[in-house]
């Protein structure tokens, strides 16, 4: 039997005879194992080291988060020998701490204490839950083991607490309907399911709305987002907004369990000193990232999609690496036919050493790109930024980076719209230096469709090129459809073709051991439009 809950008991008895299933529940122990010998009732009882030690921190057992209810706690110990000079049991409370490390606030007063007889008769320990935690709030009971002299362990059994389980951890889904803001501490403490059941005051895994999280409040400022470490997805759109004030996070590891989000908007938090969220895969509506002064590092690294109309990085000033997808498999735009625009501005400008830029899986962009101001001398080479940029919609926009001499990517990406390069250095000092360095400007493709035709195209990107043989290739569309894919030397002879079944944008990941050195034609069509691009194998 493990560990269990009534409305209004938690108990243990340790016949589970598993710890990690007692752990999951919420009880910790330390310097005490689960044993099935000299027990104390049933099959199975904890049992402590030999006791040797009167600190009180040195042999403990701690229940679960509980919001208790007035009655009696109830336990059982024995001595295992009488090998002992002093034995004792103390029992202290632990308040909830939404930003303290395991959430544990400083324990109270030892409120029940009891000096054990040395004989190994049952003891039976039995006291009235104190005042103090009659709050309403969550409380852990924490039992300690105390000994000096000699070997003898102690064990304990048939734990009977009055109250309810309030894990801070959801057991499985934990949702919330609607908009929330988060402007104060308060706010954050209290964002938990209210409601009595398994997820009792436990934080929640999806928002299926907006959430707002705003760190100006200077009376009660926010200082911690440990409520949202479970939060898994935000449907709406996600603003992190004016962290600005003492106490103030400067990071968002508290939100490292994200995964999908709505709009994302983290704008003007001058108190960020990074900005990484490790887990973040999708972004269904638009990215701005902007006017964190002094964020010195912006990481998404597993980042492979977004939407909406705006990818926007900027105003980031004291950045030292701003890189995006690069443990991700590939990268694309989502919501085709919409156009959505990249901008990249201003970034980087205060920072003394060497920045770092990469945007490497985005390879189609559905809008205008706009790349401007990233004056630094690690931005100096924007084929190492944008190595798989292939094809921009409206117009590429490259000016005013002091430090970017090279940019031959700039010129074999398919651009529909115009292209200004200007007030660069060397050369991308301008569309002649340009051009003079990586040849002709590459205008227009098969890959891009015209504006008025641009609800049934298809884009394809490729990369890298060059390649050894394994390569992903790119499908951004919002069709259905049979897709073919066959590649081709330049005789002619086809040497790889595969269809699939696509039900939108996808990425293919292709490995071709037995391809050879050369240049090949890559052909895909997709009910009944037809797009070729050229691809390298070096060996």
């Amino acid at each position: 039997m493990l560990s269990t809950l009534t409305k209004a008991q938690v108990t243990l008895n340790f016949e589970s005879g598993n710890a990690s299933a007692d752990e999951a529940i919420g009880w910790s122990f330390f310097r005490n194992s689960y044993s099935n010998s000299f027990t104390i009732a049933g099959t199975w009882n904890a049992q402590t080291i030999e006791l040797r030690n009167s600190s009180i921190d040195s042999c403990w057992i701690k229940s679960p988060w509980i919001v208790w209810n007035s009655g009696t706690v109830s336990f059982e110990t024995r001595l295992r020998s009488t090998q002992a000079n002093s034995r004792g049991i103390a029992v202290r409370f632990i308040p909830f701490d939404n930003c303290a490390a395991n959430h544990e606030g400083t324990p109270s007063d030892t409120i029940y204490y009891v000096n054990l007889p040395i004989n190994t008769n049952l003891q039976s320990h039995n006291f009235s839950v104190p005042s103090l935690v009659l709050d309403g709030k969550r409380w852990k009971m924490m039992v300690s083991f105390l000994g000096t002299g000699r070997s003898a362990r102690n064990r304990s059994d048939n734990y009977s607490l009055p109250g309810t389980l309030a894990n801070p951890i959801p057991s499985g889904a934990n949702e919330y309907n609607g908009n929330v803001n988060l402007y104060t501490q308060s706010d954050v403490d209290a964002f938990v399911n209210p409601n009595t059941g398994s997820n009792y005051l436990s934080r929640y895994t999806k928002v299926n709305g907006n959430l707002r999280i705003n760190g100006g409040d200077v009376n009660d400022p926010i200082t911690c987002l440990a409520n949202l470490r479970s939060l898994v997805e935000v449907t709406g759109h996600l603003l992190i907004e004016q962290f600005e004030v003492n106490g103030n996070p400067t990071n968002l590891s508290d939100l490292s369990s994200l995964t999908s989000t709505g709009r994302l908007t983290i704008i003007t938090n001058p108190k960020f000193t990074n900005i990484e969220l490790d887990n973040l895969s999708s972004v269904n509506g638009a990215l701005i990232i902007r006017n964190n002064t002094y964020a010195t590092s912006i990481l998404l690294p597993v980042l492979s999609s977004a939407g909406g109309s705006q990818f926007m990085i900027a105003l980031n000033h004291r950045a030292e690496n701003i890189a995006l997808s690069y443990d991700a498999s590939g990268f694309s735009f989502t919501n085709q036919p919409e156009e959505i625009s990249v901008i990249i501005f201003d970034n980087s400008i205060h920072t003394s050493g060497r920045a770092n830029m990469d945007f490497n899986k985005i390879g189609v962009v559905k809008g205008n790109f706009l790349f401007t101001n990233n004056s630094n001398a690690g931005i100096s080479n924007f084929d190492n930024i944008f190595s798989s940029l292939d094809s921009v919609y409206g117009t590429m926009t490259i000016t005013s980076n002091s430090n970017l001499s090279k940019c031959c990517v700039a010129a074999s990406t398919v651009v529909l719209g115009g292209r200004t390069i200007n007030s660069n250095t060397g050369n991308c000092l301008d569309l002649a230096a340009v051009s003079a360095d990586c040849g002709t400007l590459n205008k227009r493709s098969r890959v891009i469709e015209p504006r008025e035709s641009r609800n049934s195209n298809i884009a394809i990107g490729i990369y890298p090129s060059p390649n050894q043989g394994k390569f992903t290739v790119e499908v951004a569309t919002p069709h259905p459809g049979n897709f073919k894919l066959s590649i081709s030397d330049l005789t002619g002879r086809e040497i790889y073709s595969n269809a699939y079944d696509l039900v939108g944008s996808t990425f293919l990941n292709l490995d071709l051991p037995f391809i050879t050195e050369g240049q090949y034609i890559v052909k895909t069509e997709l009910n009944g439009k037809t797009s070729i691009k050229r691809m390298v194998i070096t060996k």
